[in-house]
Order: structure tokens, then sequence, then C-alpha cells
């Protein structure tokens, strides 16, 4: 990655809870290692909101992927210090921006509008394709990841 650290506005190193809380001293160096040359960390797969956020943000992460679900109706079971509503709150005050993942029907969304997430992902915004061999471009051509911002709108 330091041969490439022109490529770092355009990726985002996406680990799992259970990677990040096994990673251990050595490997929260080499988390912070990317995140110093400029490379934006998230966290997916996330099971309980258990979590020292201001380590993870000293770590050098940046997002955190929680599926729409927990945030409308499984805080408690994913062991939120907070509720839903405040949660953003609680993300913003340690720099950490919400992704709300597995978001498939309107429904979703209109429930999502009172949490302030940052960014949605889901099925709702295209379901994912198989990519054809002609489509491919090499990588200094490649455009962001599809996650949408996700703001009220007016």
């Amino acid at each position: 990655m330091q041969t490439n650290r022109d490529l770092a506005g355009q990726i985002i190193f996406e680990f799992s809870q259970d990677a990040v809380l096994q990673a251990g001293i050595e490997g929260e160096k080499n988390l912070t290692s990317l995140a110093t040359m400029g490379f934006a960390l998230s966290m997916d797969h996330v099971e309980t909101l258990k979590l020292d956020f201001l380590r993870l943000k000293a770590i050098g992460f940046r997002h955190l992927k929680v599926r729409s679900s927990t945030l409308t109706r499984g805080m408690n079971g994913a062991g939120a210090y907070v509720a839903a509503e405040d949660f953003k709150k609680l993300l913003t005050r340690h720099g950490l921006n919400l992704i709300a993942e597995r978001v498939e029907d309107e429904k979703t969304v209109v429930q999502l509008l009172d949490y302030a997430v940052d960014y949605a992902q889901g099925y709702l915004f295209g379901e994912p394709r198989a990519v054809r061999e002609d489509s491919l471009k090499p990588i200094s051509a490649l455009e962001p990841a599809a996650i949408l911002p996700f703001r009220k709108a007016g």
C-alpha cells in the first residue's frame, strides 16, 4: 500500500468486527499503518455494539456498518449503550460515520431517517450483478464503491 498511496482516497478497507477484535496488538498496528497512509477503515459484520469507539478511532477506523434491522429494532439485543436515536451522536463524538446496511425496502428508509445515518447500502439501491468480462477497467479508472449518502430531503 505504501507504493500505492495515490489510491488511498478511493479504497476503503473493510474488516469484520470479529477480525478486528481478534487482531491483537500487531494487527492493530497494521491497521493503524493503513490509516496513517490515508486509507479508510470500516468495520463490517457488527454483532455487538459494546465497543470501545475511542479505540476504534485511535486505530484509524472511519466507518461502522450496522444492519438496518439492528438500528430499527435490535439495539438492546446488540448491547448498545444508547438508544438508536442517539447512536449516531455517540459515533460522531468519536469521529465515526454510521453506515446502515441491508436496506431493502422503502419502509426501512423511512425508519432510518430518524437515526441520522450517514450512508446506506442494500438491495433497495441496486442488487449485485455479475461483472461482464468486457466491462473490467484498469484499477486507476475504478470509481468509488456504491455506498450512498443518506440524508433527509429538503
